[in-house]
């Protein structure tokens, strides 16, 4: 417990402002939008009207963003989850997390795990797994993320097209 309270103190400290977490949301689905737009089978017009939606959110749903910010729930996490990261043993764990940049962990629990919901869907996992991953997550945090954060609305929305041979 004492661990996971240094690592949000120190995200907290390492994140900047809320304007500087919008910012940064904004530039990453702006980064997104562009690489998909380069290698993904995805038509070009679709991901640019992910990217419309998810910039409109940014720009009209401040006051979210901001919140999960001045309330801590911006911390140190994975960065990359996806299902191969997790080992189902009694007690899950987690392996293989972006270690080379301390930034890209930083983030809000509710993406990762919007993340994560969309890579179950890709790999053929049942349709129920956004559900009991955001209200396993809720009931053992006590963090209800608004319900923007499940499904389309995420930027994971933008990371649906499929992976390339190496696996980026």
């Amino acid at each position: 417990m004492a661990w996971s309270r240094v690592r949000r103190r120190d995200a907290r400290r390492s994140l900047g402002s809320e304007e500087d977490y919008r910012l940064r949301f904004v530039r990453e689905v702006e980064e997104i939008g562009r690489d998909l737009a380069e290698i993904s089978p995805i038509p070009k017009s679709r991901i640019d009207a992910i990217s419309i939606e998810l910039l409109g959110f940014a720009r009209l749903r401040a006051d979210l963003l901001d919140a999960r910010v001045r309330d801590g729930r911006i911390v140190e996490a994975h960065g990359d989850l996806r299902p191969e990261h997790v080992c189902l043993l009694s007690e899950p764990v987690i392996i293989d997390c972006l270690e080379f940049d301390p930034e890209l962990r930083l983030l809000d629990p509710a993406d990762e795990l919007s993340f994560l919901t969309v890579e179950c869907e890709l790999a053929g996992g049942p349709p129920f797994i956004e559900q009991v991953l955001f209200e396993t997550y809720s009931e053992l945090t006590s963090d209800w993320p608004p319900d923007p954060w499940c499904g389309s609305t995420s930027r994971s929305g933008l990371s649906s097209a499929p992976r390339s041979a190496s696996g980026t």
